[in-house]
């Protein structure tokens, strides 16, 4: 599977945050397991759109291209004066994870070498399987795999932010794990409605009778204060891989579910991502986006993921796909 990563990835410059992703990559997945500021100078500097300036809004699902395909003449020294600054911005990102993550960062930084760990604990291996859900471009075979693992990850984490008191319920259909709500939606919300405390508004007809989906919703967690009543605290959560992930992120709000469910007490809503939405000083990337939910990128998942979880954490475990990715080496042409 690392033999993909000879393609350069089409990001837009102003998500640096993916471009770190693709360095890390690149490491892990290197004969040496290590990448210089000079080896990703040389991967980046032939890029095929040239790597302008204004690439912010396209190609937001990461389509990448192999280095074999170029056929075009490139402005060399544009090329290379924006590949450098590209690298240097990575490598600030870079420097800011190695810092925040702490012991939980599967890599050092060395005179401008990001080199990866030479045994990686249960946090660090965790860091790997976040890094590979935000480039399933990279692992198509995997997709599947990987995306319905996450929602168990983000369960445990939500199960952390929630507390002892409150239980977290699977809604979501998961290839990995039963949901705790069966049944077409209509039922489904029924029933979420009646462990809410609450009455569901949901009409025969409003729903095909055959529709299984979740309506946006993964997991709920509910409070319990000792009867059957509403207005309860409750947190929403979302769990995506996808780099638009911002694009549904309120089909989970309480606007949304209101419609649905009378919540008495507005729920929380939550988005739980792997991507790590942080720039070099640590503040948000588009915080533009970040508004009305509760947003729980990598840094975060990886933070407050329960001691208690890491040792039953064998990711994907019939097909290895994290190990096997951490043992392959990538092809050198």
């Amino acid at each position: 599977m690392s033999n993909r990563l000879s393609a350069i990835p089409d990001y837009a410059l102003f998500d640096v945050h993916q471009w770190v992703d693709y360095a890390e990559l690149i490491c892990l997945s290197s004969p040496d397991r290590s990448i210089t500021y000079g080896d990703l100078l040389d991967r980046i500097s032939p890029s095929l759109r040239d790597l302008r300036s204004d690439l912010v809004e396209e190609d937001v699902e990461g389509g990448i291209y192999s280095l074999s395909q170029a056929g075009h003449s490139l402005e060399l020294d544009s090329s290379t004066a924006k590949s450098d600054e590209l690298c240097q911005r990575i490598f600030e990102y870079l420097n800011y994870r190695a810092a925040s993550y702490g012991p939980s960062y599967p890599f050092s930084i060395d005179n401008k070498s990001l080199v990866r760990c030479s045994a990686l604990n249960g946090r660090q291996r965790l860091y790997v399987y976040c890094l590979m859900c935000s480039s399933l471009h990279y692992f198509p075979d995997h997709k599947n795999v990987l995306t319905s693992e996450f929602e168990d990850v983000s369960r445990s984490v939500l199960q952390s932010v929630a507390g002892p008191r409150m239980k977290v319920l699977r809604f979501g259909k998961n290839t990995s794990h039963s949901a705790d709500f069966s049944g077409n939606i209509a039922k489904k919300i029924r029933d979420l409605a009646a462990a809410m405390g609450e009455l569901s508004t949901v009409q025969d007809g409003d729903y095909p009778n055959t529709s299984t989906g979740d309506d946006g919703l993964d997991l709920v967690a509910i409070d319990h204060y000792g009867d059957n009543l509403g207005s309860r605290l409750s947190l929403f959560a979302q769990c995506k891989c996808s780099p638009t992930w911002h694009e549904s992120v309120h089909s989970s709000s309480y606007s949304a579910w209101n419609q649905k469910i009378k919540i008495r007490c507005p729920n929380v809503n939550v988005a739980m991502i792997p991507f790590c939405m942080r720039g070099a000083d640590g503040s948000w990337h588009r915080p533009t986006l970040i508004s009305g939910f509760m947003l729980i990128d990598r840094q975060r998942l990886i933070a407050l993921c329960p001691d208690s979880f890491l040792p039953g954490f064998t990711p994907l475990a019939p097909t290895g796909v994290v190990d096997q990715f951490l043992l392959e080496t990538e092809a050198v042409e």
